[in-house]
């Protein structure tokens, strides 16, 4: 939410109004008195908050409204970011209203689309092709700073009629600030009297369904009509544009430079009125009628305009990993997933979900001979050592017969792992090394969906993440493994836990948490090298210890491999030096989108220890790094976040 961003960077201005003397550009640190001991207190340039040492606090502008406004002490952070927007005549997007209306947009099944912000153009090239329908996902694009799009017409079941009194240009100098007051005003005017025009001519309708309004005017949100088709309309003085199938339109809380998309007025979409619907069909707003079958196929297939409905909601995944495994046997992954996509878009009533979908292609594999695989395994293996050999040298090697083979080279070449080389007699097979270059982004399913245990306000971390947790020998890694086993497993989640040291102690503190047989899949495994991910699972390593350090890195990224083939997260517990530290720093926190080591306050009492997180790739917060204080209640084996404490280093 890039406009709640700018009102906090607004720190310095806001000091400069209440008298303090800081540069008009803060270049390097500049000293100024801290707002609440009055002693020296430093701030940092492109960070606005102060830094103060005898407080040991920093204090961003909330923060520092509290302190210097007695009156506002006790507002909410939500009450002051509304003050604060009044104050610098800025839009400001609060939780409250946000999150009314994103429920607003999943309860109508709204597809929805990222958009660059200050900008109407998609950030996905395909956008047409992917479903964007959870709300996690749409909070993400959020967070990292996009504008929110939403598609109309069948996708999401709306027609939008845009009600417009300005053109384009007259809208980008508001929007840009180049306009002046009085100028702006007289756009302004001109405004209201076009879109009087148009409400003369087609009819007022704002207060019977959604209205969104804009710098030009106005959304109407309607239920999908089929027969009206995307098109602009000249209407009077002013101007309409109507967003069916193939299109989208900004929704709050987008920002295109001053032009913040104000909350809309959340009425039930409603059937399109007869009487509007005649007017645009009258404007050559219908439809274009195709006699030619051959045409309409074709028109089909441009706009992707149709809609089977052949397979009902409860039978879907059913259909789907019975109609996979018979592609599966002539298509690779990828082709498999492209043409079950298309299915599940226009036979299903309603789709696949997207995250059940991703489930049904990573469940497809389970479903290849486990011979075969096996086979293929061995093959891959000897390829890397070799480079390159004939079917007749692979046989030999693993002692299989022909036939098994070449049905296991035909899988490998087939699944692009292989490339056949040469003719007849001289055919022989090489390891394929070559990068699969993309230019689209890929699909956006990689948020998590479920909260991480301490970390959740710290880090934003999705799907293909590995974190790095470590403690030193005897203390504990296996009581706060199985305290994250149960995190998930609250959340109806099914973790995957492989432990790396024998025996089975880990039993005892699952069961005084309360774990069942059957809320969790584990295993053991000597060999971390050896381990297997399965796809789309949480999994957790307890205890990594790599007795050759050179090794490090090898290990890692074998972890790194298998997470970018499973598209799973995952936890590793790792052993620390006796002092506390990493054992090889470098290589250990190149690989992971967080680490952090558990270290007690006492030495001698178990009860009181925090996390010191050393890495965050994607922080929530303006830190890399941060302390989270906790407590352990050993009677119930639990490792709690304690209340008080928690802050950034």
């Amino acid at each position: 939410m890039s406009q709640n961003s700018k009102i906090l960077d607004k720190l310095y201005d806001y000091l400069r109004l209440k008298g303090y003397k800081i540069p008009n550009k803060i270049v390097t640190t500049t000293i100024i008195d801290c707002p609440k001991c009055k002693g020296p207190a430093m701030t940092l340039p492109y960070f606005p908050k102060i830094h103060c040492n005898a407080c040991k606090v920093k204090y961003d502008i909330v923060e520092c409204v509290r302190l210097l406004e007695k009156d506002r002490e006790k507002c909410t952070n939500n009450e002051i970011l509304i003050y604060l927007s009044d104050l610098f005549k800025m839009k400001y997007v609060s939780n409250e209203n946000l999150t009314e209306v994103l429920d607003f947009y999943y309860e109508n099944n709204f597809d929805l689309l990222p958009v660059r912000v200050n900008s109407k153009v998609p950030v996905e090239r395909e956008w047409t092709t992917k479903n964007h329908t959870e709300m996690i996902k749409w909070r993400d694009w959020l967070r990292t700073n996009n504008n929110l799009g939403v598609k109309t017409g069948r996708m999401s079941n709306i027609t939008v009629i845009d009600f417009d009194g300005l053109g384009n240009d007259e809208k980008d100098e508001i929007r840009n600030n180049t306009a002046t007051e009085e100028r702006k005003n007289e756009l302004l005017t001109k405004k209201e009297k076009n879109i009087k025009s148009l409400e003369d001519e087609i009819g007022d309708w704002k207060d019977i369904t959604m209205t969104a309004y804009n710098l030009g005017g106005y959304h109407l949100f309607f239920q999908y009509e089929e027969d009206i088709r995307k098109t602009a309309i000249d209407v009077g003085s002013g101007h309409i544009d109507i967003e069916n199938d193939g299109g989208y339109v900004l929704l709050y809380p987008s920002t295109l430079n001053s032009d913040v998309r104000e909350c809309p007025k959340l009425k039930p979409i409603i059937k399109m009125p007869d009487k509007l619907k005649q007017f645009l069909l009258s404007k050559n707003a219908g439809k274009v009628k195709i006699t030619n079958p051959n045409e309409t196929l074709e028109n089909d297939i441009k706009t992707e305009n149709f809609n089977l409905d052949l397979i009902e909601e409860g039978n879907r995944h059913n259909v789907f990993m019975h109609l996979g495994g018979v592609l599966r046997k002539k298509l690779n992954a990828q082709n498999t997933e492209f043409v079950l996509n298309i299915l599940n878009k226009h036979l299903c009533k309603p789709p696949l979900p997207r995250r059940e979908f991703i489930n049904v292609i990573g469940s497809l594999d389970k479903y290849i001979n486990v011979d075969e695989k096996d086979l293929a395994d061995k093959i891959i293996k000897y390829l890397r050592m070799v480079e390159e050999a004939t079917s007749r040298d692979l046989k030999e090697i693993v002692g299989e017969s022909k036939e098994r083979v070449d049905s296991a080279l035909s899988y490998l070449v087939k699944e692009s792992y292989i490339l056949k080389r040469g003719k007849g007699n001289s055919k022989y097979y090489q390891i394929l090394k070559h990068a699969n270059w993309k230019d689209t982004f890929p699909p956006d399913t990689n948020s998590l969906g479920f909260e991480i245990p301490f970390f959740n306000k710290t880090a934003r971390l999705c799907w293909g993440d590995m974190i790095l947790l470590g403690s030193r020998a005897k203390w504990g890694k296996t009581t706060i493994s199985v305290n994250f086993l149960k995190s998930f497993i609250e959340q109806d989640i099914k973790p995957y836990y492989i432990s790396l040291e024998a025996g089975s102690r880990f039993i005892d503190t699952a069961r005084v948490l309360g774990i069942n047989e059957g809320d969790f899949w584990w295993d053991f495994q000597s060999d971390a090298t050896k381990i297997e991910l399965e796809p789309n699972a949480v999994t957790i390593i307890d205890w990594l210890m790599i007795e050759d350090k050179s090794q490090t890195d090898n290990i890692m990224k074998h972890f790194i491999e298998q997470l970018y083939k499973t598209n799973g997260f995952l936890i590793i517990f790792q052993q620390l030096k006796v002092s506390g530290e990493w054992f090889a720093p470098n290589m250990v926190n190149q690989f992971p989108s967080m680490s952090a080591r558990y270290l007690y306050d006492d030495e001698t009492d178990g009860t009181y220890g925090r996390w010191e997180i050393d890495v965050i790739r994607e922080p929530l917060a303006n830190a890399k790094t941060a302390q989270i204080p906790c407590v352990y209640n050993q009677e119930e084996r639990r490792l709690n976040i304690k209340e008080q404490g928690w802050k950034d280093m």
